[in-house]
């Protein structure tokens, strides 16, 4: 969600939150390439060896409103019995729940995001 503040409320909630420099930094060289693609998929910082796929939705005049994540383990299929999606297909269908979301709100997708 930060990604999608501007500058001035972004640097509030760092500078409020107990997140190291480190932390601080690592959380800031993300924003140019999470706006870019519109998403952020990567490594949970809670649990090891879940992804988090995430989306935002927006409302009018393109502020953001929310962020909608869902966690990806990589399944086994064959253990599993059945079709296990890909972590595209579920990005894929995050991003058209959000994209769907946003519009249900009469908000409106920022140029350059995309599902």
């Amino acid at each position: 969600m930060l990604a999608f503040l501007d500058e001035q409320r972004r640097e509030r909630i760092l500078t409020a939150s107990d997140a190291t420099q480190q932390e601080v930094d690592r959380t800031r060289a993300l924003f140019d390439p999470i706006r870019q693609q519109g998403y952020h998929v990567g490594p949970s910082p809670q649990v090891q060896g879940l992804t988090n796929i995430s989306f935002p939705v927006f409302g009018v005049h393109d502020v953001i409103e929310a962020v909608i994540t869902i966690p990806y383990l990589t399944l086994i299929p064959e253990a599993m019995h059945r079709e296990v999606p890909s972590i595209d297909r579920c990005r894929e269908q995050l991003g058209e729940l959000a994209d769907a979301l946003t519009l249900a709100i009469g908000g409106r997708l920022p140029a350059g995001t995309t599902s």
